[in-house]
């Protein structure tokens, strides 16, 4: 069955995770899934939360008698659009508000302990990254911002154009995250606590909210930096590996935007049946 996600350590309630994805180039129409695909979307910069695709309507699916199944859509993605299949299962945080969390509160953190089963087979250089679908968008220095010292240690990042409402920037510095604004339509210029390398426009959410640890006696051993992939090494069949994952949604997102994130597990695997 391969590795699995799942909330709870007695492997009970699964996570949701891709199976497989297509990027739009305006021709191509099927794909493969290492999984049977119980849901598809389609993702889009005016599409964040994904368009639920209709089975047999936009698309159908074929069992290739391998463990694999192909998922043949109606019509092809454009470019720019990307369509993922997923397995069943529940969102990381499915219920924001039950986790106490209102759309006015600032900075609100939200923190989950998943745990990843290997089910028959044996698995190398596992790897749990983050997607979330709609591709940040890396803005140049000098065309589409500048930066200004502040000579306090900080930065001023201004923008030539301000990002919408559900659009925003990040500012990384070396991989981390230095710097965010949240888009309102009129505002250009945000701090930076350090000299930003890289800048990003992102559409509703993006991985640099996130952060993956691995598991230290029931606690995060030790976030690494925002949107970074997390190496758990080899599992054995029929063994249960922790692992941490930690969203911090910046002070003046409305929930109405947010959106949960996903999932990618990929690691060289070995039936053992």
């Amino acid at each position: 069955m391969g590795l699995r996600v799942y909330k709870d350590p007695a492997c009970t309630q699964p996570i949701q995770t891709e199976v497989g994805r297509l990027v739009g180039d305006d021709s191509t129409t099927n794909f493969i899934c290492t999984g049977y695909p119980s849901e598809v979307r389609k993702y889009s910069t005016t599409a964040t939360n994904g368009t639920l695709l209709s089975e047999t309507v936009d698309y159908s699916v074929t069992d290739n008698g391998d463990g694999t199944y192909t998922v043949t859509l109606t019509s092809a993605p454009a470019t720019g659009e990307i369509v993922v299949a997923f397995d069943d299962g529940e969102k990381i945080f499915a219920d924001l508000y039950a986790i106490g969390n209102s759309p006015e509160e600032a900075n609100r953190t939200l923190e989950q302990q998943l745990f990843i089963k290997a089910e028959d087979v044996n698995a190398q250089n596992v790897i749990v990254a983050l997607d979330d679908y709609v591709a940040d968008s890396l803005l140049a220095e000098g065309t589409d911002y500048t930066v200004i010292d502040n000579g306090d240690t900080t930065y001023t990042v201004n923008l030539v154009s301000a990002p919408s409402e559900g659009q925003g920037v990040v500012a990384l510095s070396n991989g981390a995250v230095v710097g965010i604004l949240v888009g309102d339509g009129t505002t250009t210029s945000f701090i930076c606590s350090a000299n930003p390398t890289e800048v990003y426009l992102y559409y509703g959410l993006t991985k640099y909210f996130y952060s993956l640890a691995p598991d230290s006696s029931g606690s995060p051993g030790g976030y690494g930096n925002p949107g970074s992939d997390l190496n758990l090494g080899s599992i054995s069949s029929g063994d249960v590996v922790p692992f941490w994952i930690k969203c911090v949604i910046p002070e003046g997102t409305p929930m109405s935007n947010y959106r949960d994130i996903n999932v990618k597990i990929t690691g060289l695997q070995f039936a053992t049946n």
